[in-house]
């Protein structure tokens, strides 16, 4: 050490301060902050992979109590902070594809960032500042009735809204308690949403006041949705007679080669291997991964001469996920699933009716181009197609849906109702690396099937792929990253549910309730403002009187 430095120590805490620490840690001011921390965590620790769904039972508890202590304008500070870090919690991967394709740090940190405080603000943040305005002059009983549908009309408005993201919906977290989910046959997953937060608002108020009524109101309707639930599995777990023998392909291309020319010889390879392995098993259908050709049908025609001969080689039916662009039709392109007959014939396709944001096309382009946003992947922007497309294998009707569609309900309902009798979904979840985010995509399939009370068959470029019962109940499945194929033998169903024919007619209930509301508590707010100045006036006059005396 240099002659005249001192050395600066700092002093560590001992063991037995830390108690101390803490206690004027959150004297300080910072309770608030660790509550929103509290929330968060119980949100993150209740979806896949942790699956600790009972948490999410619980997990407005500490917003709650800040909401009725410190008022609505913190409590939006507050319940935006948790959802924020909830949402940074659960979309973490989005960082990691960002930087993947970009190789741009602060690039995958404001992407990430962005859109975890655009969802919180949909979620927590307006939620908890309306309930803060509105929840103190609503009557006890009906506080949990508005809270849950306030989150359900925030939840429906985020799967809708500038193009949409519902990933990691409250009910989602309970994909596997299939007893409870049963009832998204009539209500969608907005109804297990519905139940998680009147459970979490009733509880609060048991433990604030002592109010027992809510609490026991939410829990006969829990009780009352699991018996429910109970009748319907039993209704719904025997299956027609398999019709259908299928074969799923996990192709395990990596993303980055995937439209690299230089792989293409690799990826053809690997599927052809493929399809003749799974031919030896003569199989109905062969299903094929999102995108699995590298290249645009039937424009590259070298790749459709290939398909061709695979088709007649195999001597059976393929539904293989391709990018779709003919220049005979129009400039646009699309992403596509193409039906291929045993002569190696296109017979029929479906084009993707919704698309990614920033992964298919680039919503506000000259906006975005400023701070340098790009897509994520090398193709282009698509074109939406218009709508679902049944496909009909040896007299059986097939639902093709192809990736994030089956984020809908409301896209995912108009296959069985144009007559499918099997849902399928191909999909490339290639870019989420190995993360939580396929196993979190995977798992909304089950309240698809619950919907429409179909079988869905899920095939995945790295996985993914799998089966899951109209009840749910998810059957075998091929791990991610492996490469392999699986045989299915699939059960038609024609039956239409509830969901099927009506839609979302559960969540359109909550939003007539909370406007209903919203408008009552308005209308008797403006009164009370305009009786409290006509009040003002009178006192005003009286004075002056007074004064006159």
């Amino acid at each position: 050490m240099p002659q005249g430095e001192q050395l600066i120590r700092i002093p560590l805490p001992k063991f037995q301060d830390i108690p101390g620490i803490l206690k004027r840690f959150a004297a300080n001011n910072y309770k608030p902050f660790l509550l929103s921390l509290l929330s968060a965590a119980i949100i993150v620790l209740s979806f896949p992979t942790a699956n600790l769904h009972f948490l999410i039972w619980v997990f407005l508890i500490p917003i709650l109590y800040m909401l009725y202590e410190k008022g609505p304008s913190r409590s939006l500070a507050y319940g935006l902070l948790a959802g924020f870090l909830a949402n940074i919690g659960i979309l973490y991967w989005i960082f990691n594809s960002v930087l993947a394709h970009s190789n741009s740090f602060i690039g995958a940190v404001v992407a990430l960032c962005a859109l975890s405080m655009y969802i919180a603000l949909y979620t927590i943040g307006i939620w908890a500042f309306t309930l803060g305005v509105v929840g103190t002059s609503l009557p006890s009983f009906f506080l949990p009735i508005f809270a849950s549908s306030l989150w359900v009309t925030m939840e429906y408005l985020r799967t809708h809204a500038f193009t949409g993201f519902p990933w990691a919906l409250l009910g989602y977290s309970q994909w596997n308690i299939l007893p409870l989910i049963q009832i998204s046959e009539y209500t969608g997953v907005y109804g297990v949403s519905f139940l998680i937060v009147y459970f979490n608002v009733s509880l609060f108020q048991f433990l604030k006041s002592r109010r027992w009524v809510p609490l026991v109101t939410s829990l006969v309707l829990i009780g009352a949705a699991v018996a429910t639930g109970n009748t319907l599995l039993k209704r719904n777990s025997v299956n027609a007679a398999p019709v259908l023998k299928t074969a799923v392909l996990q192709g395990n291309i990596d993303q980055y080669k995937k439209w690299d020319i230089v792989y293409e010889k690799e990826i053809l390879d690997k599927f052809t291997a493929l399809a003749l392995t799974a031919a030896k098993q003569k199989p109905d259908l062969i299903v094929w991964p999102e995108t699995a050709v590298p290249g645009y049908l039937p424009e590259d025609e070298h790749l459709s001469v290939w398909i061709r001969t695979l088709a007649r080689e195999t001597s059976t039916y393929h539904l293989i996920g391709a990018p779709y662009h003919d220049p005979k039709e129009s400039d646009r392109f699309f992403n596509a699933t193409f039906l291929i007959d045993p002569n190696g014939d296109v017979i029929g396709y479906h084009k993707k009716i919704h698309l990614v944001a920033f992964g298919e096309f680039m919503p506000f382009r000259n906006f975005f181009s400023i701070f340098g946003f790009d897509l994520l992947n090398t193709l282009g922007d698509f074109t939406p197609g218009h709508k679902p497309t049944v496909l009909t294998v040896k007299s059986v009707k097939i639902g093709p849906s192809i990736c994030s569609e089956n984020f809908y309900g409301s896209i995912m309902r108009g296959f069985p109702e144009k007559g499918a009798e099997i849902l399928f979904n191909q999909t490339n979840d290639a870019w989420f690396f190995a993360t939580s985010a396929p196993h979190q995509h995977f798992t909304m399939n089950v309240f698809r099937c619950i919907e429409t009370r179909r079988q869905m068959l899920i095939c995945g470029n790295t996985g993914i792929s799998g089966i899951i019962e109209p009840t749910g109940k998810i059957g075998q499945t091929i791990p991610l990253f492996t490469t392999n194929y699986a045989l299915y033998n699939l059960s038609p169903n024609s039956k239409i549910t509830f969901y099927t024919r009506y839609g979302d007619v559960f969540s359109g209930l909550c939003s007539l309730i909370t406007i209903v509301t919203l408008g009552i508590w308005f209308s008797v707010y403006i009164r009370e403002k305009r009786y409290v100045k006509i009040l003002n006036r009178l006192q005003k006059i009286q004075q002056k009187i007074k004064d006159l005396k």
